[in-house]
């Protein structure tokens, strides 16, 4: 299955990088467990990312076929679900349905003068601006009233689009929560007596550390492809 390997290939890099920490540190004592954090990504960049590629469907599949044969012995899993939240339109443009047209036009203060106008009422401005409007040309009204109805088309295209998007209950983020050593062995396609945590060499020699992570936190950021993991490890 296409998503066992790719979490192999996740399982892989995540363990280099958890070497990497418990490296610098140089200290894993016998059922001390650590907090390590690494992000697996579709963009590179320092060490603490990994390039990977994971997506939607495959992780999809592992929640829904991988993961109810994982929890047993013990093992906890929780899945939340983050629904996309589209931004509303914008207020309606402004339309007069007496005269269409006239407030695409209005909206623009109406006709420029020379010299800026006095300061005037509501009621005043409703008056010149009406004036103003009765005065132009037949050719200039029909461009005003094309342009209000292109932005009502915009706007109701853009309402019509959001009221898809809220009823399509589209999921732009998961987060896999998942404990116990098997469990997270398993997912991760690791080895059953743990990984290597660390090498070092003592008066008797050398010796290694073997390591279990214990839990485990994806998040997976549906539209950027991005997985970003956490893990507890215990070094035996």
């Amino acid at each position: 299955m296409e998503a066992i390997g790719e979490w192999k290939r996740a399982g892989r890099e995540f363990v280099v990088a958890t070497q990497r920490r418990l490296a610098a540190a140089r200290t894993c004592n016998p059922n001390e467990v650590r907090q390590v954090r690494v992000a697996a990504a579709a963009k590179g960049g320092d060490e603490s990312e990994l390039t990977t590629a994971f997506s939607k469907d495959l992780f999809e599949t592992t929640l829904r076929g991988l993961l109810p044969k994982l929890v047993s012995d013990g093992a906890t899993a929780s899945v939340t679900r983050t629904p996309r939240r589209p931004t509303a339109p914008a207020k309606p443009p402004p339309a007069d349905a007496d005269s269409p047209g006239f407030a695409t036009f209005a909206a623009t203060g109406g006709r420029k003068r020379e010299k800026a106008p006095a300061e005037e009422s509501a009621a005043a401005r409703e008056e010149r601006l009406r004036s103003e409007w009765e005065g132009l040309l037949f050719k200039e009204r029909a461009e005003y009233n094309k342009k209000e109805a292109a932005a009502a088309a915009a706007y109701a295209a853009a309402a019509e689009a959001h009221a898809a998007a809220v009823q399509a209950h589209e999921v732009t983020e998961y987060t896999l929560r998942l404990s116990g050593e098997t469990a997270v062995g398993r997912l991760l396609r690791l080895p059953p007596d743990g990984f290597t945590g660390f090498e070092f060499l003592s008066v008797a020699g050398r010796e290694v550390r073997k390591a279990h992570f214990t839990e485990l936190k994806c998040k997976f950021d549906v539209r950027a492809g991005q997985m970003r993991l956490e893990g507890k490890v215990r070094c035996a």
